[in-house]
């Protein structure tokens, strides 16, 4: 992170050479003013078009999230509907329904919002709660309004899609705002629309400005084998986009309550959560990938979730990611390891949710997010956001796993923090060698000086993808 300063010698996009006193004679020189350099910063897991729209509503999301029952976040939304006005649907995301005393119910969005279509995704995205007309809007029968998992994506995949314009729009809008944070790559992790959104606004003329790898969602692995995906596969002539992993659901979520555990949920013993695939079906689907060219990711959180994948993926014989792994028993930390799977985890969530571990899991909270005892027992870690979950924003990622807090809150679980170079690594989608591609980011302040506040916002001067600059430098 230190040292003295070097010269970068670039030419088409690629890196030729790093080091003092490079011969540039003939070259385009940037004087970055001492500022120090680091290759570009990716997003392993990101819900793209879920967090740009998400970013239209940051107001309500806000209110939602900090309600502290059902009936609260009911009126935020009747406030949203009176400004409004035009009766038109309320889409909005972020209530935290394991924090409220009672049960959301469509009554209480009635109530506040009469004849309006609401449609409400909580905080982890994986509940929802609608309205009645909402409910009457997708052709959907529910007694509460209140889903969870596969029935709450069935009915938000259900709602009226934008335009093409307003989605390019909306999209365009949050690709600057993750470029302007050192963002050089994500994979998306979104909705069966993705790739083909991604490959029209991906043109001859005008390139993404960044690299995208869109993964293939389970209801997609027929189309995958009909139009034959595979995981590496290039869709755009510029080398921006590329075929992703197929992603899997092995259970739901901690603030659902969903997750699937080795026990029951503090207060409610026969709760273990929700298992959203068993282990034959696991290991069906990751045969049947292997033999498409499909790599695999694997959601699991709860730790029974996660050691049913480690033993799918060690029964098929195949190496692959799994998603979150919040909750991991200690004899299954090794095999991330052994088994060649890597851990693409969120340590923004660990900070989020130690109040959700603590109030639902007990005292399993040193078996929550082992960062530090995975990266020992030598498992491969990938950072990411789970956007919109929380904030698409690297260095919110990179100060939570070196401090396990981003605020003024002390650090939770400290004997887990990452170092700084081992956070960044972490975080980087490129190397800067020579022969790799140019993606880079420029800081506009020195990462090793910085509170964790400060470093949760670090202050980014610069972005460069393939050789030319996507946030262009403010100084030159």
């Amino acid at each position: 992170m230190g040292g003295r300063p070097v010269d970068i010698l670039l030419a088409d996009g690629v890196v030729l050479a790093i080091g003092t006193e490079l011969d540039g004679a003939d070259a385009d020189v940037l004087d970055l003013g001492g500022r120090r350099f680091l290759p570009g910063l990716g997003d392993a897991h990101v819900h793209f078009t879920q967090w740009s729209f998400h970013r239209l509503t940051e107001e309500l999301n806000a209110a939602l999230g900090a309600a502290p029952h059902a009936d609260a976040a009911a009126d935020a939304v009747g406030r949203q509907a009176r400004s409004a006005g035009d009766g038109g649907w309320i889409k909005a995301g972020g209530f935290r329904q394991s924090t409220w005393p009672e049960m959301p119910h469509k009554s209480q969005l009635d109530r506040a919002a009469p004849g309006m279509p609401v449609a409400l995704t909580s905080q982890d995205g994986h509940s929802a709660w609608f309205s009645s007309a909402a409910l009457a809007a997708i052709g959907m029968e529910h007694e509460t309004g209140y889903l969870r998992e596969w029935e709450s994506w069935e009915a938000l995949h259900a709602l009226p899609e934008p335009s093409e314009a307003e989605m390019d729009r909306t999209i365009a809008a949050a690709v600057d705002a993750a470029v302007r944070r050192g963002v050089t790559h994500i994979q998306d992790f979104g909705t069966p629309d993705d790739i083909a959104g991604w490959r029209r606004r991906s043109t001859a003329d005008t390139p993404l400005s960044f690299r995208v790898t869109s993964g293939v969602p389970q209801r997609q692995i027929d189309l995958a084998e009909e139009e034959g995906w595979k995981t590496g596969q290039v869709l755009d002539p510029h080398g921006r986009l590329m075929i992703g992993p197929l992603k899997l659901f092995s259970d739901g979520a901690l603030g659902s309550r969903t997750a699937h555990c080795d026990h029951g949920y503090v207060g409610e013993p026969a709760n273990t959560g929700m298992p959203l695939l068993g282990f034959d079906e696991l290991k069906e689907l990751l045969a049947r990938a292997v033999r498409q060219g499909l790599e695999v990711a694997v959601h699991a959180i709860g730790d029974r979730a996660n050691r049913t994948v480690l033993d799918a993926y060690e029964a098929v014989g195949v190496k692959g990611r799994i998603e979150h792994a919040q909750l991991i028993a200690p004899d299954d930390r090794a095999r991330f390891a052994r088994l060649g799977v890597t851990a693409s985890v969120q340590p923004g969530h660990a900070v989020d949710d130690q109040d959700l571990v603590e109030k639902w899991w007990g005292d399993r909270i040193d078996t929550t997010y082992p960062l530090r005892s995975l990266l020992r027992s030598g498992s491969r870690l990938l950072f990411g956001s789970d956007a919109p979950v929380s904030p698409l924003d690297p260095w919110r990622a990179i100060a939570a796993a070196v401090h396990r807090t981003v605020d003024e809150r002390p650090p939770w679980q400290p004997d887990e923090t990452l170092d700084l170079d081992e956070a960044i690594a972490a975080s980087a989608h490129s190397t800067l060698v020579e022969g790799q591609p140019a993606d880079l980011v420029v800081l506009d302040a020195d990462p090793q000086t910085l509170s964790p506040s400060d470093l949760a916002n670090m202050p980014v001067a610069a972005t460069m993808v393939a050789g030319h600059w996507s946030l262009p430098p403010h100084w030159a």
